[in-house]
């Protein structure tokens, strides 16, 4: 009885690390999307220290100079910012994804701490890849006041080591 009562705990807090309100019924779902596994256009460490070293270097540039110079492929033309605690209907909002199942959406600890989130990368609305960032490491673009910022669009440092649409 007590081994049972100990996984039932154990299987519940696991549960509680993935949002579930951010999964959409299955029948409703044409893609899944994972937040924090796949890398199908290039490694993730190599565009957080890019984007590090644009943001400390102040040096105008764009979402793509930083991807090429980490090596990364095509095939995305944005990046939207997921932090922890959004909403399904603000994640498909920001997005324009209406028949995505979001999974491993990230949460808030219950420990007071620093905010986490993601940088997802998208195709149209065709979610590809995401990179995640934690306090201020790995956190080099400011989403201050923009919902997405496309490719191209010219970032500029802010002179407090991120960059910003200009």
């Amino acid at each position: 009885m007590t081994i049972l009562s100990s996984t039932a705990i154990f299987i519940t807090g696991c549960g509680m690390t993935e949002r579930t309100e951010g999964r959409a019924e299955s029948a409703s779902c044409s893609t899944k999307f994972r937040f924090g596994t796949a890398e199908p256009l290039g490694l993730i460490s190599r565009f957080a220290d890019q984007a590090n070293a644009a943001a400390s270097s102040g040096s105008p540039t764009t979402l793509r100079t930083i991807a090429d110079s980490a090596a990364w492929k095509g095939g995305w033309d944005r990046m939207v910012e997921v932090p922890q605690d959004i909403t399904t209907a603000e994640l498909n909002r920001r997005t324009g994804a209406t028949s995505v199942c979001w999974e491993n959406v990230p949460v808030k600890s219950g420990a007071e701490g620093p905010k986490k989130g993601y940088y997802l990368f998208l195709d149209g609305t065709q979610p590809i890849q995401s990179t995640s960032w934690y306090g201020k490491t790995d956190h080099a673009i400011d989403f201050e006041g923009v919902d997405q910022i496309l490719a191209d669009t010219p970032l500029t440092g802010t002179g407090q080591g991120a960059l910003r649409p200009a």
